[in-house]
């Protein structure tokens, strides 16, 4: 978004949540063989030492600005607003159908080193991102294939950076999708923590149709689809719909697509009752056990860890006196003032 315009973080929602997201997940039967494909890779030992080290990290963003008490930066290709515990990161290339170009990528890849390691952004508990127009993301630009060779490397050792990022952000990343989630874009949706469709949404791996092959995102499309459903997408092309997202675990939860706003709230309010240093650990928890090996120890004491903690203290006292605890925020109609850089 252009300078000097502004867009409210959550736009006004008046129609109920929807119903989809109670459907019988199904897709459980992949999650065993998901995990089995990653460890194969190796790539949970090296995303658990990038997670636990990833707060030591110095920031590198500037051009920070205010908007009553909303936090900003200034881009090109997406947004970025933030106002408390919650952020949107926003693709803004909707003329493009949102294809990830090199500038893009290297947007995406500094906004979320940012919420990772600016001070400024360590209330956020949850990231959300979306995109403007009526395509989520058409995955790679194609234009930038005539780009110099060594250019097309660094910007590829991004794009793995990226999806990295993404993935082991110590907030929760909560995904948005309308219209087609293809290439890149399905990887995107692969690295989040939870993913909301609209009904017009559509997701595909059309690389191979393209003389290409999904190379970067394939760890990430595998850990969550297995291997016998990536087998088939990459090598068919073939695109689904919501539906089939849903009932494949690539998804959550569905819903119209006029009802998305009010189901991102929903699943914001349930974020939003942990507590934030449980977030962050379950998150490394999780990183840790799907590595495989023996993790007794560090499950112990991270358990003893938290039991001990303030949290966990101030948690026990707000159940005996039936109350909420200080960290629990219900109501987010505070965020609709919030602007986009």
């Amino acid at each position: 978004m252009r300078a000097g315009k502004t867009a409210p973080l959550w736009p006004a929602a008046t129609k109920p949540a929807c119903a989809g997201f109670s459907e019988s997940l199904s897709s459980r039967r992949t999650v065993g063989h998901s995990l089995r494909s990653l460890r194969r890779q190796a790539l949970w030992p090296n995303a658990v030492r990038s997670f636990r080290r990833g707060f030591n990290r110095q920031p590198s963003l500037g051009h920070e600005e205010q908007a009553g008490d909303a936090q900003m930066e200034r881009y090109e290709t997406i947004t970025l607003a933030a106002k408390g515990p919650v952020a949107r990161v926003r693709l803004n290339r909707p003329d493009a159908r949102n294809a990830l170009s090199f500038a893009m990528v290297e947007e995406l890849l500094a906004c979320f080193t940012a919420l990772r390691d600016d001070p400024a952004y360590r209330e956020v508990r949850v990231v959300v991102l979306c995109a403007n127009g009526k395509t989520f993301c058409a995955g790679g630009d194609l234009r930038d294939l005539t780009r110099p060779a060594e250019e097309q490397r660094n910007a590829l050792a991004k794009m793995d950076a990226l999806l990295q990022a993404i993935n082991q952000a110590p907030q929760v990343v909560v995904t948005r999708v309308q219209g087609a989630a293809l290439g890149g874009g399905l990887g995107l949706v692969c690295v989040s923590d939870i993913a909301i469709a609209g009904y017009s949404a559509s997701f595909g791996l059309p690389e191979a149709q393209l003389g290409l092959a999904p190379a970067l995102i394939s760890p990430y499309v595998l850990a969550r689809l297995g291997f016998t459903r990536t087998r088939e997408l990459m090598l068919t092309g073939m695109r689904f719909d919501y539906l089939a997202a849903h009932n494949w675990g690539l998804i959550q939860h569905y819903c119209a697509d006029f009802e998305l706003d009010a189901r991102v709230r929903a699943v914001l309010r349930d974020v939003l009752r942990a507590a934030p240093g449980a977030l962050r650990a379950c998150k490394e928890l999780l990183f840790t056990v799907a590595a495989g090996g023996d993790t007794l120890d560090y499950r112990v004491a991270l358990l003893e860890r938290l039991r001990t903690g303030e949290e966990a203290r101030q948690g026990a006292t707000a159940f005996l006196q039936k109350q909420p605890a200080p960290w629990v925020i219900e109501k987010f109609e505070n965020f609709d003032d919030a602007e986009d850089a």
